[in-house]
């Protein structure tokens, strides 16, 4: 049996059973949770009816009483304003009325737009603080939702494992299981909402009833809506009579900023004839083109752009047996250019010459085939050569991507290093082994990734290997070669290279020693003194001078024993520490450490105090 609120009773067999306890405790629980939530439901006192018959007389009475019920979830159109409509048909009307004037006044459609502007802004904050009070209004209901299916859910658990207990046969088959669960869920859930019927009949009812009663309002006062709207518009025509003066004001002045020009009658004359010059001289090739460009049956004209068109040349010049080679580029159409510099020529102030017109320089006269020069003039001119620019990610993958074409066969399967997938982790493995290293959006060998080359050989770094590969791959597939004949040619390539590169030598093996920094030269030796992991030691093996990090005399003046004080050390023999801790009097001082060194296994050190004047 179920109460109102889903709550299960259980017999006292039912709770002496150990494998149904854990499921009433979890049925229990939830049902606490939602009666505690349906508590918090918001309640309403109604006026109820009831109708009673006594058996004696046979008459019959009616009682009225209030009785508390829980509020209806607020929604619908039970909140509508009636004079909501209206007044949107009266701003839509004053919106119009100033949108076919506001044309002709810039003032007034700034003002106009300043006022849509806000009212959009109105709109959508009261939007929005109705949404957040709906909300507000709504969790409770929401969490009796949640409460409720968390019940639901664990009752259905319970007469599950119910009748998974009276039904022992059950637990055998899966199937069965899964359809003996689903059956008490649908029986379940129906029960659930043929006792939730009666509340949302009376809910619907109680919203119906709201709403006629808005509608009956507004019949029953038409002169207040009237007054309501006339109101309305009223404070709509103040508010942009108000902002319009101000808008006027500054759309005047924008008005005049916006049509004057500073620039001085002689600079508009000489820009005005440069444009009608290149005009004539346009309508001039225009006329002519026929005669320029014959032999053609239609002509057809591009005037909307005006393009700066360039042929690349390269001309190979003969002289006494030697070759010279000359790059650079012939103009065929000067377009944009030729309209710059006349609008320079024309400014009173010429402009520095920028980038733009450093391509002059490598513009070559016309030439022809067989073309031959009568005393040229020669003259000598040093030039310092530009190393190729650094990679990015997009050109390192396109040169992997031809690494080795000339050299594969044009059937190949794959060209290049790698493929397209993996391509891009070869480069980031080469990152993480740091090898490369990305410096923006270049990539930069490292020292590692250089020496790596040096000491390679040739074979293993030349793209020629993988060309070689790739072709002998292709005639396998065609059937030409001799698979086993492939493989055995890169086993004994691979014992060529054991064989005859071992090992490195000391010198390539210093060339991937890490880089230290010396913190200064050792006071006995003279030898560099690096920093080690726990000390400061002296690069000379046969010297035993070493600075630990732990020393006994930093730890008990709580200092810690930095590189910058052991290099300080190393320098000058002494350095100033603030701060030094006293165990005897348990306060903090100023002082000079000094390396005292005797030559002794362990190094000593003393403090000295600076005097007062």
């Amino acid at each position: 049996m179920r109460t109102s609120t889903s709550r299960l009773q259980f017999t006292d067999e039912e709770r002496e059973t150990p494998k149904l306890q854990p499921y009433i405790k979890k049925s229990e629980k939830a049902a606490d949770k939602l009666d505690a939530a349906k508590a918090a439901l918001p309640k309403q006192k109604k006026l109820v009816k009831e109708r009673t018959f006594e058996e004696t007389t046979g008459k019959a009475k009616t009682r009225l009483y209030f009785e508390e019920q829980e509020k209806p979830i607020p929604g619908g159109k039970a909140h509508s304003n009636p004079l909501s409509r209206p007044a949107q048909e009266a701003g839509i009307f004053v919106h119009n009325k100033i949108h076919s004037v506001e044309k002709d006044n810039s003032g007034v459609e700034g003002a106009h737009k300043s006022e849509e502007l806000a009212e959009r802004g109105a709109r959508y904050g009261t939007r929005k603080l109705k949404q957040g009070y709906r909300s507000h209004k709504l969790k409770p209901y929401r969490e009796a939702a949640k409460a409720e299916q968390a019940a639901f859910k664990a009752n259905v658990n319970f007469q599950y494992h119910k009748a998974l207990h009276e039904n022992p046969q059950l637990t055998s088959n899966p199937s069965s299981r899964f359809m003996q669960k689903q059956k008490i869920k649908r029986q379940y859930a129906k029960t659930v909402k043929k006792s939730g019927a009666a509340t949302a009949k009376a809910a619907s009812g109680a919203s119906q009833t709201a709403a006629k009663k808005a509608a009956a309002f507004a019949g029953r006062h038409p002169a207040g809506v009237i007054i309501a709207i006339a109101a309305l518009l009223l404070f709509i025509m103040v508010s942009v009579g108000l902002s319009s003066c101000g808008a006027m004001f500054s759309g005047s002045m924008n008005s005049v900023l916006g049509t004057s020009y500073t620039s001085e009658d002689s600079d508009l004359v000489a820009t005005e004839q440069s444009y009608a010059a290149m005009e004539n001289e346009l309508q001039q090739e225009i006329d002519n083109i026929e005669s320029t460009h014959s032999g053609y049956d239609e002509y057809r004209y591009d005037l909307d752009t005006i393009g700066h068109t360039f042929e690349a040349v390269t001309a190979v010049f003969e002289c006494a047996g030697q070759s010279f080679t000359a790059r650079g580029k012939t103009v065929l159409s000067d377009g944009w250019k030729e309209i710059d510099r006349r609008y320079r020529a024309a400014l009173k102030n010429k402009p520095e010459t920028d980038d733009a017109d450093s391509d002059t320089e490598n513009t070559l006269p016309q030439f022809t085939e067989g073309q031959t020069f009568e005393n040229p003039t020669a003259k000598v001119t040093e030039h310092d050569t530009t190393p190729p620019k650094p990679h990015n990610e997009a050109s390192l993958l396109s040169a992997m991507e031809r690494a080795g074409s000339e050299d594969t066969d044009p059937d190949a399967e794959r060209k290049g290093l790698g493929t397209p997938a993996t391509r891009a982790a070869v480069i980031e493995k080469l990152v993480k082994g740091g090898f490369v290293e990305r410096k923006g959006k270049q990539l930069l060998p490292t020292k590692d990734g250089i020496n790596l080359v040096c000491v390679l050989p040739n074979t293993l770094t030349s793209p020629q290997l993988t060309a070689e590969w790739e072709n002998n791959l292709t005639q396998i597939a065609k059937g030409k070669a001799d698979p086993a004949a492939f493989m055995e040619g890169i086993e004994d390539m691979a014992r060529e290279l054991v064989k005859t590169y071992p090992f490195l030598s000391d010198d390539k093996a210093q060339m991937f020693k890490p880089e230290r920094e010396a913190l200064g030269s050792c006071p006995r030796c003279g030898s560099p003194v690096y920093e080690g992991k726990k000390n400061y030691y002296c690069s000379n093996k046969e010297c035993i001078f070493t600075m630990w990090k732990n020393d006994r005399f930093f730890e008990e003046r709580k200092v810690t024993f930095t590189p910058k004080i052991a290099a300080a050390l190393l320098q000058s023999g002494k350095v100033n520490v603030k701060k030094l801790y006293s165990p005897k009097t348990g306060k903090t001082y100023d002082g000079t450490i000094v390396l005292a060194d005797t030559g002794g296994k362990y190094i000593n050190y003393r403090i000295e105090l600076s005097k007062k004047k």
